[in-house]
Order: structure tokens, then C-alpha cells, then sequence
């Protein structure tokens, strides 16, 4: 889920069981039904339970729309001023465990925690890419890798966690996707480079 409500969901879901909330930067609609056949295809066999689709009405500013993704409110509702991602996630989730893009090694510590309801695992490589790359080829390429290497580490985090029928996988981006023409992204004469999404 993209937006306010994916707070909203994750409460619910660790109620009963234990969430892997993965929030990939940068991961646009198409990357998403990639990774999601990917997952399917891992060793933990992952399927889709649940899918939202939704339009996003707050900025794809990263800091913005991750502030709304995890507290549920409007990045204007942030009274603190603070956009850190851990910190408004400890915020409103003060027992989850968190995660960086490069601490996968940390998140298999959390989960071997029996007690773990909740690892937030901030996954920013995939934005990277469109950030780093300006070969149109490469970057398909890169992010095709860095796809697999995710899908790979979430089925390797599931499997290996002690009880890996209880764990949910929840996959959120902070970016949405712009579907169709819009008469303010037609080129600007070389003043703005498109990126890949």
C-alpha cells in the first residue's frame, strides 16, 4: 500500500501474526509485479494474500510520503518537523524492530526473536539505481539485480526465521506512479532529464 492507510493495515496484521513491513524506495508499479513473480518463484514459494492498488494523494517526496505511509497522517500534520524515517517509525511504533538497506544481517536477529511483531526494513536500493544510472540499459539491468537480490533476502528472511508459517511479508513504496499523459511533464527543452519512473 502507498498512502496513509498502510499504517493503518500493518496494526491490524500484527495483531496475530509477525510483519516484515519492506518499504521500497522508488519501486514503481511495474518493478512491483516483478517482484512480486520473483517472490513467488523463491524458495519460500511467497503469494499475494491481500493487493491495494491506490492513488496516491500526498507527495512522492521521499521524506513526505514515507512520514504519511507510516503514521497515516499528512506530511502538513508532521507537528515535530522531523523527517527521518527511523524515528518516525519508532514514533509510532515504539516495540518495532528497524532496519536499513544494508542490515539485513540485523533483521535476521530480530526475527529470531520469538517476541518480534514488527520489522520495518528500509529498503532504498532500488531508488538508487534511477538516481545513479543515466544508461537507460544499465539501469534496467541494475534494477532487475536488485530486485532479485530483494526477493532473494525476503524469502531467505522468512525461512529462516523460527516460525516461518507466522510471518507476513507487507511490500509499500513511498513513490507513486504516473499513469498516462500529463501536460506538465512534456519535455522542457533539455532543462529536465526523465528518470525511469
Amino acid at each position: 500500500p502507498l498512502n496513509i492507510r498502510g499504517r493503518y493495515l500493518i496494526q491490524d496484521l500484527i495483531i496475530e501474526r509477525t510483519v516484515i513491513w519492506v518499504v521500497v524506495d522508488g519501486l514503481n508499479y511495474l518493478n512491483h509485479q516483478h517482484l512480486l513473480r520473483l517472490l513467488a518463484q523463491s524458495e519460500a514459494e511467497l503469494h499475494l494474500e491481500q493487493g491495494y492498488l491506490l492513488l496516491a494523494i500526498v507527495p512522492t517526496i521521499t521524506e513526505k510520503a514515507k512520514f504519511s505511509l507510516t503514521t497515516g497522517r499528512f506530511p502538513r500534520e508532521n507537528e515535530k518537523r522531523d523527517w527521518n524515517a527511523q524515528n518516525i517509525f519508532f514514533d509510532v511504533f515504539p516495540n518495532g524492530k528497524y532496519a536499513g538497506k544494508a542490515q539485513l544481517g540485523r533483521l535476521h536477529e530480530y526475527l529470531a526473536d520469538r517476541n518480534t511483531q514488527l520489522c520495518y526494513w528500509n529498503m532504498t536500493a532500488v531508488d538508487e539505481c534511477y538516481h545513479e544510472q543515466t544508461d537507460p540499459v544499465a539501469l534496467l539491468q541494475n534494477v532487475d539485480a536488485q530486485l532479485r537480490a530483494l526477493a532473494g533476502n525476503i524469502s531467505d528472511l522468512v525461512m529462516r526465521s523460527p516460525n516461518p508459517d507466522r510471518i507476513l511479508v507487507v511490500i509499500s513504496t513511498d513513490h507513486g506512479q504516473m499513469m498516462g499523459p500529463c501536460r506538465k511533464l512534456e519535455p522542457t527543452r533539455g532543462v529536465v532529464r526523465a528518470h525511469g519512473r
